[in-house]
């Protein structure tokens, strides 16, 4: 399912998609990988392992790296 945003290089993100967040914070730039999923309780797409929201302001800040389907050992640790 299509989340209606783009990344930082302008691909369509959807469900399923593996995402790279990189952000600037007090001790430098912090880099992440999640995987986009839809909340059905919320009806919000959401980040895997993540107390956060996908949400428009902060779409960015991801490059879409990968799918849970074709490159899913993007997650592991």
């Amino acid at each position: 399912m299509f989340t209606g945003m783009e990344d930082s290089l302008t691909l369509q993100i959807f469900e399923g998609d593996i995402v790279r967040r990189t952000k600037e914070t007090c001790n430098g730039t912090e880099s992440t990988v999640h995987e986009v999923y839809f909340d059905t309780e919320l009806l919000q797409f959401g980040l895997k392992n993540s107390n956060e929201l996908f949400n428009f302001q902060l779409s960015n800040e991801f490059e879409v790296i990968g799918n849970i389907y074709e490159t899913s050992e993007l997650l592991k640790p």
